[in-house]
């Protein structure tokens, strides 16, 4: 126990291996997409411990990382018709890995708000909000592409 708060030492272990694998990787750049992965995880965790300047460090992280990213581009349905030209991730290789994007992106949409609740602005316009929703269960697990309707 410190300072009156109880931790789960099992969750605290994770969080600490998580934060060390994205100081590691942050120094070299690589696996830019898997550090933002690690970072909503460790993002709900903080959430869920009620740790809100975590909560409002990493969101800001995450959405200073996917802008670069590109991550927030309209016109991803097609991984053959790409619009993320310049974006630091390669075109994605397949149905899955678009929606682990899209996702990704989605999910630092929702902590720039969760973050934003105490009166901060936010970190992500509404004009910046172009990319898809995610796809539903059964459409993402029947690995068939979804156009958008227009």
């Amino acid at each position: 126990m410190s300072g009156g708060i109880r931790r789960d030492q099992f969750a605290e272990f994770h969080s600490r291996k998580t934060r060390q694998y994205i100081d590691k990787t942050m120094t070299s750049g690589e696996d830019i997409f898997s550090v933002m992965q690690a970072c909503i995880l460790l993002s709900w965790y903080f959430y869920q411990e009620g740790r809100w300047i975590e909560v409002w460090i990493f969101a800001g992280f995450q959405t200073r990382v996917a802008i670069p990213l590109r991550l927030n581009y309209p016109g991803t349905y097609s991984v053959h018709e790409n619009n993320s030209q310049g974006a630091y991730l390669a075109p994605p290789k397949d149905l899955r890995d678009l929606e682990l994007r899209r996702r990704t992106w989605w999910m630092t949409v929702i902590f720039d708000r969760i973050a934003s609740v105490g009166g901060w602005i936010h970190a992500v316009d509404e004009r910046d909000l172009g990319t898809e929703l995610p796809l539903q269960t059964d459409d993402f697990e029947s690995e068939v592409s979804v156009k958008c309707l227009e």
